[in-house]
């Protein structure tokens, strides 16, 4: 399949469940309105995707949520695995057994990513075999691979050298890397005020519509 394909990880927004850093500051309703647009956000960006979207769900009791989103995904596929890595490598094996070839992944904490930084993406998977969008905590916003991916359960995908493990982890198996701009994904109190001032002349909807939560809730908790 020569168009790239991009790969949402997902959890289902709920309370209790997911963004729980986030929710020690704002409280659980909060933090479940702000992962619900966050999930939008990403939708925002699959509909200008220049290829297949898939959403890579929890589980499979997902699927029925995900098939009601009203977006028309490639493929919607239950993650397997015990680590985020074990996981990643599930999902990229079955695209690349039916043909996916360039595949790019992302998660629904970074809504700071643009048209920009998917076209810098695309591209720069052109000259490399494997590209990461670096984010501000160590980690990573966006990985893209043409070839499989070598095996990544052993990586500390919540620590703070996860990106220099990605690229160390290329280079030992004699993969190219191209690292792009750095971002940030929101995780705690002080990335919602970052991201509040950020997304502020952000016209796309979903954007706005985060930044008008978000800026209400920082209201309510008289941070502002």
């Amino acid at each position: 399949m020569e168009s790239p394909t991009l790969v949402i990880f997902t959890k289902r927004p709920k309370i209790g469940h997911g963004k729980q850093r986030l929710a020690a500051d704002i409280g659980p309703q909060a933090a479940l309105e702000i992962a619900q647009e966050l999930f939008n956000c990403a939708t925002e960006d699959a509909k200008s995707w220049p290829g297949p979207v898939v959403l890579a769900v929890e589980s499979s009791h997902d699927i029925n949520w995900a098939m009601r989103l009203g977006f028309d995904y490639h493929l919607i596929i239950p993650q397997v695995g015990e680590n985020l890595g074990q996981r990643i490598n599930f999902i990229d094996k079955c695209l690349r057994e039916i043909g996916h070839q360039e595949i790019f992944f992302i998660g629904t904490d970074a809504p700071i990513l643009s048209k920009y930084h998917y076209k810098q993406a695309i591209k720069m998977l052109g000259q490399y075999d494997t590209v990461f969008c670096p984010a501000e905590d160590g980690g990573v916003t966006i990985m893209a691979g043409k070839l499989p991916w070598p095996k990544l359960d052993l990586l500390d995908w919540s620590g703070e050298r996860l990106c220099n493990q990605l690229v160390a982890l290329c280079s030992a198996n004699y993969m190219s890397t191209g690292l792009m701009d750095t971002t940030y994904d929101v995780d705690v109190l002080e990335d919602l005020e970052r991201l509040v001032r950020d997304l502020s002349h952000d016209g796309r909807k979903s954007r706005v519509q985060l930044h008008n939560l978000v800026e209400a809730q920082l209201d309510t908790l008289e941070f502002y």
